[in-house]
């Protein structure tokens, strides 16, 4: 398993893999990038040591996996050798890249990418399978011209963009220092990583803790908001999982180590459209039956019309479903003096 100090800085020691990735490449993209390719399909095919990573890394069993054939030479496969955990991947199209990920893991198989895709046609006559295979983290939209990356990297010749290439630190360090903060924070794996090293690792380095929460945020949501859409769980509205937070339940500073890591017991999804701002606050809550209280302090005009309209007479669902979530919800109110 790879040390903290390497999520922290992923991409700053990182190789660059440019992925050529055009509408021709649409189908692929939406069957194995786009829509990540479930367990159920890709775990007959590994062995343990394989099946083990893609766990670690992907806890929900939801994998984007992309593959590149030997090549007629044998060309990409010594290019594919020197992919390692934590390189980035750049997907191409259109004079630029549009897509930015992190790789999780990489390994062979043949059976796997015949499942997936159809083979290539070389030149040769042959049909050659995708079968050097990785995984990334779920992909990052971007939009960084070939000429910006070229202009980073100092090169004097273009970069490689009509077919795979793996490129070193000389190329990879300026070319992502292009990304922005948020981008390269969200692109990092997170769940190849001890994931109680890194919630003490918040208390130690407050000075990370912007980026670092970050990282805890997106392995809370790969419990909690596995999918493109999720329930808020104070409100009980559906919609899309962009428009919800995965929230601790107990406030996170008052957790132990222990609780930090109770998955999903501390954690439940609350939308971004006043749920998780009034729970947090301590102006909503959950009694002893599940019930929604307001509290006497909930005053703000908008606020209460919020709470009227959504959530007074509202029993949370998960109180019922999931009695191990009680006492944090019992937690939550007594820090905030409701009785």
């Amino acid at each position: 398993m790879p040390e903290l100090t390497d999520l922290l800085d992923a991409t700053h020691r990182a190789n660059l893999i440019l992925q050529p990735a055009g509408p021709a490449a649409r189908t692929n993209l939406d069957g194995t990038v786009y829509k990540p390719v479930d367990r159920v399909r890709w775990a007959p095919h590994l062995g343990a040591d394989d099946r083990r990573s893609l766990e670690r890394s992907h806890p929900s069993g939801q994998v984007p996996m992309w593959g590149t054939t030997a090549g007629q030479r044998g060309q990409m496969r010594s290019r594919w050798d020197r992919i390692r955990y934590g390189d980035a991947i750049f997907f191409l199209g259109g004079n630029h890249a549009y897509l930015a990920a992190t790789i999780t893991h990489k390994w062979v198989s043949e059976s796997l990418a015949d499942e997936l895709w159809p083979r290539k046609r070389s030149a040769d006559g042959n049909a050659r399978p995708w079968e050097l295979m990785f995984s990334f983290t779920d992909p990052v939209e971007v939009r960084l011209s070939y000429a910006d990356m070229a202009e980073a990297s100092a090169r004097v010749r273009a970069l490689g963009t009509r077919e795979f290439n793996v490129y070193g630190t000389d190329v990879s360090v300026p070319v992502l220092a292009l990304l922005d903060q948020d981008t390269a924070a969200l692109i990092r794996p997170v769940g190849g990583f001890d994931y109680p090293s890194i919630a003490r690792r918040f208390d130690e380095l407050d000075a990370e803790v912007t980026t670092t929460r970050r990282l805890e945020q997106r392995y809370l949501r790969t419990w909690i908001l596995p999918g493109d859409s999720g329930v808020c769980a104070l409100c009980g509205r559906s919609m899309a999982s962009s428009f919800l937070v995965a929230a601790h339940i107990k406030r996170r500073s008052d957790c132990s180590d222990d609780e930090k890591n109770d998955l999903p017991a501390i954690a439940m999804a609350a939308c971004k459209f006043g749920c998780d701002e009034l729970y947090e606050r301590g102006l909503i809550w959950v009694d002893d039956r599940g019930r929604l209280m307001k509290s006497k302090d909930l005053s703000d005009v908008e606020a209460l019309s919020y709470w009227r309209a959504k959530l007074r007479g509202r029993v949370v669902d998960i109180w019922q479903t999931r009695p191990e979530s009680r006492r944090y919800f019992a937690a939550h109110r007594e820090r905030f003096g409701h009785s």
